[in-house]
């Protein structure tokens, strides 16, 4: 490449023109891009061809590049250039020029399409072709290129692949204009657009006919690919167009012609068209149309659903696909799912008003059963799409049966009669010294809020709001009615006789949902069909999770629209799986136990959906059978997986496993067996955890039960610790912890003596080890001796005093990871005993003091010596890991202990409230303390921690490596803030002096290094303005400065996650100050008013910061109001409302050279009329001046200059209506805002 002609970047020089030469060299960059050997030349060609992008006048290249290239890369490069010289430089282009340009697309377009392109890099490039035509008609259509329109329909008759492709560039501009218009068009440009072609939509819709009706005639004679495409075109105009071109006979060349029985009559049949026709049909059942409208074309609608149903029965079975070629059922897959999305929509929308209405229950069970058939496919699109409107379907049914409830008289006559019998028991309940019987007979049945996930629209004459779309029912509210009224089949049938009607579709989805029954969270392991093993889950399954919730719930409904029959039909197919296993074991078969998983998911999603009695004998029989299989089945692999069955089943129970004691401690019993057992033990201990919170005060009352005879019987407490005792040293330490944990649930309901006695029985062996580790001084190597002698001391002596030369033995590996453990099991014992925890913590506090202090010692001195390298190292790793433990435990210990007075205050409140209208629910249950109490509790369990918080952990932090500060003590310092503010807020400035500069040096210099110090950084500013927020005004003036400037600093962020916290916390905390501190209000705008503005139009501009659209309009909004409506006005900081338009003027026109200047005048003065509008008006206002950005306007300011008159004339009436609500001319109240009393979404953060 010596060559003068050769050389790369004389593609560069503006000098020469772009000549045949040029074209060759550019050829061959390209080629050299899409090399995928050599880097080095892949980037030299990607920067060269950057840099040619960015000439003033590359775009002129195109025409030679399309013209005379052979290679369709460049050629496609080609067209990037002019799109991009189309979205951003139009409006400059001398008008000959662009008429040039529109011309030669539109004509290379039509060129190209005439030739028929069928190979696909051609069409690939025809399609490119034709995006960068409509980027030109979104420019000049209408005002320039007023026959855009008429000249596609006129030039589609020249042959059907220019035709066809006319239909792609018309749906393409549809799409522009109807559905991506918000992030490319402004709201006056796109309502033009539209408003222009649903003008000219006759056109088109003629177009369309004509095709479709020129294949009626003479099949042979269009192309397949033309009608397709038109279909294509349809099914997207029918969501915008006006109804009756869709649902009236259009008068078509002498024939009168209805859209709907067209598409049925000549295009649904065909194998060529199916799927495109049943998009059309789709879109139409989802359009939302009012009542009005609907009555109006009623008869449309049962046609079209006669005609869809009658389609449906001739289609052929699922079952047969199997038979069928790859490629077949491929197209069999897509063509289902579609015809399922179309048969669930128009049920969702129709079935009551259209369907029911007219009598169509032979219909309804032809959709219902090919929906059924579909759902048990093995096509996963369509089951979802099924199981979904199986949801809304039941939902919508017990809606109306919980409206028929309160309607009817009978129904209403025995809940009056059986009301003094409610409250009698439930007086009873709280009477009898089981606080928890009260909770399972009413409160119980509330916390089927766990369950019942359903608030539900309101229906039906008897509800009050009926008809009010933002009214709720609560199936919850109905949870004692269902109870207390046992409500047999029959008797639902009589309350709601559409139940009745869809008896038998019912079962079927019963059937459907529990056979295919997803797996929920709490199921850890699986079966391998590749390996015949039983695995662990390590990752959960979010898809299947969700799909787990929407079957369970739509279960849920299921049982309480019946019962009986949800329960006979487990019980069948249950008892049909278990004789597989049986039979299997027999025959020493490989036994496959999926259907018997699924079985036990659906009956553990069913929990407290019956009555007491019906659960009782359901679960009793269930159980029986699983643990009968579990016994005769052969295999430790099938074994464990039926185990992790009846623990997902027990689990779910509390309310049955709460009222029967003995089969409770049997249950454990078991629990404790699976322990054992390695592939079950990690849900067995979740399990174990899992039951003991939720019956904790059942076992705490029988702890020392008797037996049938009479006899004291060994406690639960005791059996545990042995139980604890045998299995710690072969479990690892998450499974112990969990253990740890689940037992101080249950110690945490003794009676207080009781509870102290067993917390050091508990920690017995812990505390005897951790003596002999630290005074010992032994080198204790192994987790296990935890299970290996000593004595119950119970007692720790304090090791404050001792020299940090005596306990170097503790900063070992193994010791080190010793220490954690402990650390750890007193965390757990603190998040499950919360403030009884106290006397626990007095013993250890200060050794884990004395080793915080060490461990900070050790790291600091080996990362002067070495350096922080060091710290990579596995044994400081686990004295960072020991130091961020005890910060955990003492956050815990404030989290689960302590009280926040405000919230405590509202609580106990609504108490009382609830007591007043005799409201009782579990929530009764829940001990809360007199506010004194509370206050004594804080100060109890923080008088020791504050001092060291202050003394020992803070300057820690402010004196550490910045690689070795702890970004926990932020999580530490969020949770004392936010608990006891009462009593930590005043020492919030000298919080902030010892952590606040430390940081900010840290994490100044760019936007990445130490993202865990920023999020939490973040997190404590946030409760500093959330909690704290008067005792910030306290602050010296620098650390003030610091603490806004930090704000400012998160918003700068391009990582989201920190931006967007930024943004909330500045807008929280501008809000504070208009509310709380508006006494400050002037000082605070003197000195931050112009730099949070800056800040904020800096990030709004940039192409960075997009995700945090919503806040950053929401605080442009506020700060504009607090001059819009005179709440501040200072001009000797020129902060008044022309001199906030003035310097938003200048940052615009010294920012954006692109922006003509009456735009710029226009925004300014506009801000302000739109910042007094909701806020969704004020985002799309800025949202077109973001738009305007991307592009170069023109220098003819007569084109602007009717908006800037608009803007002036809007900014004037404005003036005036404020004047004259101010001189009383007005008796009416003039609609106005104030800075402090906007919109909800300018006020609160989340």
């Amino acid at each position: 490449m010596e060559n003068e002609q050769f050389n790369p970047l004389s593609l560069l020089d503006k000098n020469q023109p772009f000549d045949a030469d040029k074209l060759k060299l550019l050829d061959n960059i390209v080629e050299a891009l899409l090399d995928t050997k050599d880097k080095n030349r892949r980037d030299f060609a990607q920067n060269l061809l950057n840099q040619f992008k960015m000439l003033d006048n590359s775009w002129r290249s195109v025409s030679v590049i399309l013209d005379h290239s052979e290679n369709v890369n460049t050629k496609f490069y080609g067209l990037q250039i002019l799109e991009e010289c189309i979205n951003n430089k139009w409006n400059i282009l001398p008008a000959e020029e662009r008429e040039g340009m529109k011309n030669f697309i539109a004509c290379y377009t039509i060129t190209m399409s005439t030739e028929g392109t069928t190979v696909g890099v051609d069409r690939h490039l025809l399609n490119k072709l034709d995006e960068t035509l409509i980027q030109i008609v979104k420019k000049e259509w209408p005002d320039s290129w007023s026959s855009f329109i008429p000249d596609i329909v006129n030039s589609a008759k020249l042959n059907q692949n220019v035709c066809e492709n006319n239909m792609k560039l018309l749906n393409m501009l549809s799409e522009e204009v109807f559905e991506f218009g918000n992030e490319t068009l402004i709201q006056k440009k796109k309502e033009k657009l539209r408003n222009e072609y649903a003008s000219q939509f006759q056109k088109v819709y003629d177009l369309c006919l004509y095709i479709l009706e020129a294949n009626i005639c003479n099949k042979r004679s269009t192309n397949s690919s033309l009608i397709k495409q038109t279909l294509i075109c349809l099914s997207n105009f029918f969501k915008w167009i006006p109804l009756t071109y869709i649902f009236e006979k259009y008068k078509f060349n002498d024939n009168e012609i209805q859209i709907i029985d067209l598409l049925f009559d000549h295009f649904w049949d065909d194998i060529s068209y199916k799927i495109e026709c049943v998009k059309c049909i789709q879109e139409i059942v989802m359009l939302k149309i009012d009542e009005k409208n609907l009555l109006y074309f009623e008869n449309v609608f049962i046609n079209l659903w006669s005609k869809l149903v009658n389609k449906i029965k001739y289609l052929p079975n699922v079952n047969e696909m199997k038979n069928i070629p790859p490629e077949f059922k491929i197209f069999w897959e897509q063509y289902y799912l579609q015809i399922s999305i179309c048969l669930t929509s128009f049920l969702k929308n129709y079935r009551e008003n259209i369907i029911e209405k007219n009598n169509n229950s032979n219909d309804i069970n032809v959709v219902f059963k090919f929906l059924h058939m579909l759902a048990n496919s093995n096509m996963d699109e369509v089951f979802l799409i099924i199981v979904d409107y199986y949801n809304i379907f039941t939902e919508q049914l017990i809606r109306e049966l919980m409206g028929r409830l309160e309607q009817e008289n009978s129904i209403k006559n025995k809940c009056g009669n059986s009301n003094n019998n409610m409250q009698t028991d439930l007086k009873n309940g709280m009477n009898n010294g089981s606080g928890f019987n009260m909770g399972l007979e009413t409160g119980g049945l509330n916390n089927r809020k766990v369950y019942s996930f359903a608030t539900m629209h309101s229906i039906g004459a008897g509800n009050n709001n009926a008809g009010n779309e933002n009214s709720v029912i609560n199936i919850n509210e109905y949870s004692s009615i269902l109870d207390k009224i046992d409500l047999t089949q029959s008797d639902i049938k009589k309350i709601c006789p559409r139940i009745k009607l869809y008896e038998f579709i019912l079962n079927d989805i019963r059937r459907t949902i529990i056979e295919k029954m997803a797996k929920p969270q709490e199921i850890y392991i699986s079966y391998d069909n590749e390996t015949g093993e039983v695995v662990r889950d390590f990752e959960p399954d979010t898809t299947e999770i969700s799909l787990y919730n929407t079957m369970k719930t739509t279960l849920v409904y299921l049982t309480y629209l019946g019962s009986e029959k949800t329960i006979e039909l487990i019980v069948e197919l249950l008892n049909k799986e278990s004789e597989k296993s049986l039979k299997n074991t027999n025959k020493n078969e490989q036994w496959n136990s999926t259907k018997t998983n699924r079985i036990s998911y659906a009956v553990g999603s069913i929990s407290m959906c019956m009555t007491l009695k019906k659960e009782q004998d359901f679960l009793m029989y269930i159980l029986r059978i699983y643990l009968h299989m579990i016994e005769v089945k052969n295999g430790e692999e099938n074994r464990a997986i039926l185990a992790s069955c009846v623990m997902y089943i027990v689990s779910q129970y509390h309310r049955f496993l709460k009222l029967h004691w003995r089969f409770l401690k049997t249950v454990m019993k078991k629990l404790f067996e699976f322990a054992e057992n390695e592939k079950v033990q990690d849900m067995a201990a979740e399990t174990i955890l899992k039951i003991c919170k939720q019956c904790k005060n059942v076992i705490a009352k029988n702890n020392n039960s008797t037996d049938s005879s009479g006899n004291n019987t060994e406690s639960f407490f005791s059996i545990f610790i042995k139980f604890h005792n045998n299995i710690m040293h072969k479990l690892p330490e998450k499974l112990n912890l969990l253990l740890y944990e689940a037992i101080a649930h249950v110690i945490s309901c003794f009676p207080y003596e009781e509870k102290q006695e067993s917390i050091k029985i508990l920690m017995s062996k812990l505390m005897t080890l951790w003596n002999d580790l630290i005074y010992s001084n032994n080198n204790i190597k192994n987790v296990n001796t935890l299970n290996n002698g000593g004595n119950n001391s119970g007692t720790s002596a304090n090791i404050m005093d001792t020299d940090f030369k005596n306990l170097e033995h503790l900063c070992n590996y193994e010791n080190s990871k010793l220490i954690i453990t402990f650390v750890r099991v007193n965390c757990r014992l603190a998040y499950a005993l919360s403030y009884f925890y106290y006397e626990q913590l007095n013993l250890v506090f200060f050794d884990f003091l004395k080793i915080y202090q060490l461990y900070s010692k050790y790291i600091n001195m080996e990362v002067e010596a070495n350096g922080t390298k060091r710290i990579k190292h596995a044994q400081f790793r686990n004295l960072f890991l020991m130091k961020r433990e005890f910060l955990h435990l003492i956050e815990t210990t404030i989290e689960r202990s302590c009280y926040n007075i405000q919230e405590l205050e509202e609580a106990l409140l609504k108490r009382e409230q609830k007591k007043m209208k005799n409201e009782i629910d579990e929530s009764m249950d829940v001990h809360l303390p007199t506010v004194e109490e509370a206050k004594q509790i804080n100060f109890q369990m923080t008088s020791n921690i504050l001092n060291v918080l202050l003394e020992t952990i803070l300057v820690d932090y402010r004196d550490s490596n910045p690689h070795i500060k702890d970004a926990e003590v932020f999580s530490l310092l969020s949770t004392v803030f936010k608990k006891i503010e009462n009593v930590t807020c005043p020492i919030l400035p000298t919080v902030l002096n010892y952590v606040l500069l430390p940081t900010i040096d840290m994490i100044k210099n760019d936007f990445s290094s130490y993202p865990e110090h920023r999020e939490k950084f973040y997190n404590f500013l946030d409760a500093c303005v959330r909690h704290c927020f008067d005792y910030l005004f306290t602050l010296d003036s620098e650390i003030f400065n610091t603490f806004i400037q930090s704000l400012l600093w998160a918003i700068k962020h391009e990582h989201p996650s920190v931006a967007d916290h930024g943004l909330k916390i500045t807008h929280q905390f501008l809000h504070n100050v208009i509310v709380k501190k508006k006494e400050y209000l002037d000082e605070f705008c003197k000195a931050f008013y112009y730099i949070i503005l800056n800040e904020v139009f800096k990030t709004l501009t940039d192409s960075f910061h997009k995700s945090g659209f919503h806040y950053q309009t929401i605080i442009l909004m506020n700060l504009l109001r607090l001059l819009e409506f005179e709440v501040i006005n200072i001009p000797d900081a020129e902060i008044t409302k022309p001199h906030i338009i003035k310097h938003v003027q200048t940052f615009l026109t010294q920012s954006f050279e692109n922006l003509n200047q009456k735009q710029i005048e226009t925004f300014s003065v506009d801000m302000f009329n739109f910042c007094v509008e909701s806020p969704p008006t004020f985002r799309s206002f800025v949202r077109d001046l973001l738009i305007s950005l991307k592009e170069f306007s023109t220098n003819q300011d007569e084109l602007y200059e009717a908006d800037r008159q608009e803007a002036l004339q809007r900014a004037k009436l404005a003036e005036d209506n404020k004047l004259i609500k101010l001189r009383g001319l007005m008796k009416e109240d003039v609609p106005s805002f104030s800075a402090i009393d906007v919109d909800d979404e300018c006020i609160n953060v989340e």
